[in-house]
């Protein structure tokens, strides 16, 4: 089961200890059998989880619950209605977990809770489940997205649904199930107080999505995405029409604007009244920032901000646009703070009306220059390293910190260089000339090592990192093709990537790693050079939930876009060999994998004192069979290898005779403390899964051994023994 490790509430949980503990935003909910009034548009299928409210008659109508603002009177009523209570998703965004299948619904709640933090969990029909989490403060407000899992069984289609539930959504947190009739339940005791959750963006949503994607389609199911999480409703809106007149206007109006708990009574109307005056301040960040900073400061029961303007411009610094508030929203809570319309005017004096300027020409639309591919001249690759590297192309180097990127690099540089045969057995042209650019080594440790690796120094350049904001992209390509044309330069490599994006850009944005790749790629065909970019693996690659593809960091578009995508790692069967391997090539056929060591070289200084030990390449020949995914397998402790051996051993011998229903597999796996995840870990090791009919109308899954099929499911023959006993772990030795 997934659970939260973040602390409860403390005391019962009911609707008034969720208000009490600051959630914002309850609603009533229909009970499940309640009434409705004649002409209510609610139906009788949505009981128990629809909008509503009890009339003095004693029946059920909907009512505007996005618009109503609950009160400790209104959570009275609502139990003295029997009604269930739900909560607003617009600040609490949650994933709804949609599945009736157990190790699906696990799979999804342990990514989910690695990607995006620890969260109390909901039940109402489990293994159905809901992870609650909190919006970040200053973050775009996220719309519903959903993702559909299906695949063809036995039995049918089997279907799932995982459901962020944003803006415009709500879901319960206290009541009754109107399916199970019994209570819905949290683990823990229920969730903390609203400020503890953990925060989320619409772009960490949006990289689950992405990983999800990836585990389930490996697994075989038929992914569909609905919905990007963004606002439209907010991005609709005409910013200039947010922006005061002036700043002195702006400065004037937030004077007049009280910081009382009666006006803004909690952190998130604080956040709000934030967000109106950036969208006033329009281009003028910091005359913004001074006016809510001095707003701020006037709150004298908000310990959290008063006399620390950092933490007030640390909140104001994260508010980013398409606003939806602004100078009309600050003219009205003054209004409700008792000033009248008049002092809220600010006209501009002139000396002379002036008449407005014409408005600006319509563009001419552009020229695009449209030709058949019968007048392209193609281009031969030219490899520079068979497989790997080519000019004009865009290579990416991912893999663990530790294990040798850098190294690798650095050979290949090195060999480049001086023209000398590579770790493939062929030789460049001629000697090559590499940039290699690095944020992560100084450009002594660089030497240090390239001459550990025999480079030709005259041939390998660099730029000191103080320098290296002038080659940000795409807003330096210009900048980057002078250079490159001007030093003759053959070969970059930047370490890593990222140090290289724009400020502007993040890198977890389809969009903006497009931008990256294209202006990258466009420097490299300007100028004839091949690109070598150093990546790391991401989050989800370090809790072993990734396949070597969607394993580095960042936009999965950074892997599209680039033309050849290698990986390395330690070998499976050997920690002391590491390779690098393919793992995408949009040239040729993937290459094999080259297998190196790292070793120790020793490097003399000019001045004739101790040399320096530093790390070097010995390459160790070639592995035809070895991929990405071996090398970026999440290495277990000792102790999780012998529980996973232990489980292998375990259902090698309860399925010794015969396919047995996953869930006495389960039963039988707990009497010997083997935890249900190392079980599903072990039998995709050592066996199969598969269901026989439908699993929503009493179908059954089950478990069996290669060897065993569907058919031999009922033929089971049973042990003589009455109970199983503890596995012997040297019976499958050979099997694990």
């Amino acid at each position: 089961m997934s659970t939260s490790t973040t602390p409860a509430l403390a005391g019962a949980l009911s609707p008034a200890a969720l208000f009490a503990a600051g959630y914002e935003g309850l609603i009533s909910i229909t009970p499940p059998a309640a009434p409705l009034a004649p002409g209510s548009k609610l139906t009788t299928a949505s009981l128990g989880k629809a909008p509503g409210r009890r009339l003095p008659s004693g029946l059920w109508i909907g009512y505007n619950w996005r618009a109503h603002t609950a009160t400790e009177d209104d959570l009275r009523q609502w139990a003295k209605d029997g009604a269930n209570v739900g909560l607003r998703s617009d600040r609490y965004p949650s994933l709804d977990i949609d599945c009736l299948d157990e190790a699906v619904a696990g799979i999804v709640a342990n990514i989910a809770l690695e990607m995006l933090g620890p969260a109390p969990v909901r039940y109402g029909r489990a293994p159905k489940r809901l992870l609650l989490y909190r919006l970040a403060d200053g973050a775009d407000p996220i719309s519903r997205m959903r993702l559909h899992l299906d695949k063809k069984t036995a039995g049918g289609n089997e279907s799932h649904l995982i459901e962020l539930l944003g803006r415009g959504s709500q879901f319960l947190v206290w009541g009754i199930h109107p399916a199970t009739l019994a209570p819905y339940r949290w683990d823990n005791g229920g969730p903390p107080a609203a400020h503890e959750l953990t925060p989320i963006t619409r772009a960490q949503v949006e990289q689950l999505f992405e990983r999800l994607v990836a585990e389930f389609e490996a697994l075989g199911w038929t992914c569909s995405r609905e919905g990007d999480g963004y606002d439209r409703e907010r991005a609709n809106v005409e910013q200039s029409a947010l922006v005061a007149p002036s700043i002195d206007a702006l400065q004037d109006l937030v004077a007049k604007i009280p910081n009382t708990d009666a006006l803004f009574p909690g952190r998130g109307d604080y956040i709000t009244m934030g967000v109106a005056i950036r969208a006033a301040a329009g281009n003028d960040i910091e005359a913004g920032l001074d006016a809510f900073s001095e707003w701020a400061s006037r709150h004298v029961k908000d310990h959290r901000v008063q006399g620390n303007p950092e933490t007030a411009r640390a909140d104001y610094e994260r508010f980013r646009g398409p606003f939806s508030i602004g100078w009309p929203w600050l003219e009205d809570q003054a209004r409700r703070a008792g000033h009248s319309d008049a002092p809220l005017t600010f006209d501009v004096v002139a000396d002379a009306p002036v008449a407005p300027p014409p408005p600006a020409p319509t563009p001419a639309p552009p020229k695009l220059s449209a030709r058949p591919f019968a007048d392209v001249t193609p281009q031969r690759t030219e490899w520079l390293l068979p497989g790997r590297i080519a000019r004009q192309q865009i290579t990416t180097v991912n893999g663990w910190p530790g294990e040798g990127k850098t190294s690798v690099m650095i050979d290949i540089t090195a060999r480049l260089s001086q023209g000398q045969q590579l770790p493939d057995g062929t030789k460049p042209p001629r000697p090559l000339r590499v940039l290699f650019l690095s944020t992560e080594d100084s450009e002594s440790v660089l030497k240090l090592r390239l001459a550990a690796a025999g480079a030709d120094m005259r041939r390998v350049l660099t730029i000191p990192d103080t320098e290296l904001h002038h080659l940000k992209l795409p807003s330096r390509k210009a900048t980057w093709v002078r250079l490159l044309r001007e030093l003759a330069i053959d070969v970059i490599v930047t370490d890593p990537m990222k140090a290289f994006l724009d400020d502007g850009l993040d890198d977890i944005r389809e969009q903006h790693a497009r931008q990256f790749m294209m202006a990258l790629r466009q420097v490299a065909e300007e100028a004839n050079v091949a690109a070598v970019c150093i990546r790391h693996p991401n989050k989800a690659t370090a809790g072993g939930h990734s396949s070597a593809v969607t394993s580095a960091s960042g936009n999965l578009a950074f892997t599209a876009a680039a033309r050849i995508e290698l990986v390395v790692g330690r070998m499976p069967d050997n920690d002391e060999v590491r390779a690098l391997a393919p793992v995408k090539n949009n040239l040729a056929a993937p290459p094999v994998a080259l297998l190196y060591t790292i070793v120790a070289k020793e490097v003399p200084f000019d001045d004739g004192g101790p040399a320096e030990k530093v790390a070097a390449i010995k390459w160790q020949g070639v592995d035809a069979d070895v991929t990405g995914d071996d090398l970026l397998a999440r290495r277990e402790d000792r102790e999780s290898r012998s529980k996973l051996t232990e489980a292998k051993a375990f259902l090698a011998n309860f399925l010794e005779f015969g396919p047995v229903e996953r869930s006495a597999v389960l039963a039988a796996a707990k009497k010997h403390g083997i935890s249900d995840r190392t079980l599903e870990r072990a039998r995709r090791s050592v066996g199969w899964a598969a269901s026989v009919g439908n699993l929503r109308t009493g179908g059954k899954s089950i478990w069996g051994l290669p060897g065993q099929s569907v058919a031999d499911f009922g033929a089971r023959v049973e042990h003589t023994g009455t109970e199983v006993g503890p596995a012997n772990l040297e019976d499958i030795t050979g099997a694990a």
